[in-house]
């Protein structure tokens, strides 16, 4: 296995980065579908929401289903339904059918996140658990990078059908990458029964997991809420054109990679909490000049500048709270990941959501959610078991 090591994790964090390439490829098509099925915008988002839905709640599936049966087969079987369901996407010829076949696609597309972090946590441990999810991250990183750029070159070729040919087209190749390089890394000693509520309730009961988890969801609202405000903060209220925006948005995008090899590069020298808590405390910083800067109506470059130091240390903060919550749990770790990730995408998601809703998409609003989040999880960080005692077996709970 050591030999193929390296080409295994390109392969584990492609899979990773497959459930959010589904939104991030698909984005620039949004108003041809609009138009193509005859329908309205509001009904199109829906295809985004019920994708992203189908992202968080698959995970609670997959993530117990692993840890009965190995990681291989359910991955596989997850890639399979994830290639169906695009070409579904694909040839729809309704917009009832495209929303069923995006909330399939999401389904299937949370396999690749839920099972990879298990199969990293199969192979790793300790500080190397949190240097493997830093490199994951860089990979994860990408999407939101080459996703809007490779589906705008998509559609002016093949139209936004051809972005699920595309997704279609990316699952078979992971399909066949896993049958080639992946073996089980589950051993039949570690597999226990997805129905016993032992499984679910002993992360749920782990006082260092659920830190660690509302970690990542605190952090995971601050990235949500950043995607889903700044096009309104920088194009509406700011006036920056399309062109000038798309690259804005890369340039925050690299923050994500460079967080990730920072995560990467401070886990062989830092304990995780350490890193969590400075991280934190440097995002308080940087966020309350995001608040300043859009109450005060700073330049351009100071907002910028913000943001980009915000998002670096959020990702950087992202692995290493993965890494920390999964550790203790090498029996199980289908299940954690699979409350860890749906808890993610889930609290995330529904948290941006209501905030929009209630209170708009201004930039004071945005800027007052991401401080409140950095806030909270500050405090959570400094007041909350964020490690295991040195002596604990790293087992997680027998079955």
């Amino acid at each position: 296995m050591r030999q193929h090591r390296g080409a295994l994790l390109v392969l584990i964090g492609a899979m990773t980065a497959l459930g959010p390439l589904g939104t991030d490829l698909y984005l620039p098509g949004l108003p041809a579908v609009t138009g193509d099925l005859d329908t309205t915008d509001s009904v199109t988002q829906l295809t985004l929401l019920g994708y992203l839905l189908g992202l968080g709640v698959g995970q609670f599936v997959w993530g117990p289903v692993a840890d009965r049966l190995g990681r291989r087969g359910p991955l596989l079987l997850g890639l399979g339904i994830f290639i169906v369901s695009g070409i579904i996407c694909a040839i729809t010829p309704s917009i009832e059918v495209l929303l069923t076949a995006r909330l399939l696609q999401g389904l299937s597309g949370s396999a690749g996140i839920v099972i990879s972090r298990a199969i990293v946590r199969d192979l790793y441990e300790g500080r190397e658990l949190t240097r493997i999810f830093g490199l994951l991250a860089i990979i994860f990183g990408m999407a939101p990078i080459i996703g809007p750029l490779l589906g705008a070159g998509i559609m002016q070729f093949a139209g936004w059908r051809g972005t699920f040919w595309a997704l279609a087209a990316f699952g078979v190749i992971f399909l066949v990458m896993t049958l080639l390089l992946l073996p089980e890394t589950l051993s039949q000693s570690h597999r226990r029964p997805a129905s016993r509520w032992e499984a679910w309730l002993a992360p749920l009961g782990h006082r260092v997991f659920m830190t660690n988890a509302l970690l990542l969801v605190a952090s995971s609202v601050v990235m949500f809420g950043y995607v889903s405000y700044v096009p309104f903060v920088l194009q509406v209220e700011r006036g920056i054109d399309d062109v000038s925006f798309a690259w804005l948005f890369a340039l925050n995008a690299i923050a994500v990679l460079v967080g990730g090899q920072l995560a990467g590069l401070l886990a062989r020298r830092v304990p995780g909490h350490t890193v969590v808590r400075v991280a934190y405390g440097i995002a308080i910083i940087a966020t309350a000049f995001v608040l300043l800067a859009v109450a005060l109506d700073w330049p351009d470059w100071a907002l910028l500048l913000a943001l980009w130091i915000m998002i670096l240390q959020i990702a950087t903060i992202q692995p290493t709270a993965i890494a920390l919550a999964i550790e203790p749990f090498a029996r199980g770790a289908g299940t954690a990941s699979a409350i860890l990730g749906g808890m993610q995408f889930l609290g995330a998601s529904i948290t941006t959501a209501i905030v929009s809703a209630v209170f708009g998409s201004h930039g004071e609003v945005m800027a007052t959610l991401l401080l409140t989040a950095v806030t909270l999880a500050f405090v959570i960080a400094i007041v909350g078991p964020m490690r295991r005692p040195r002596r604990e077996p790293v087992t997680g709970p027998m079955p």
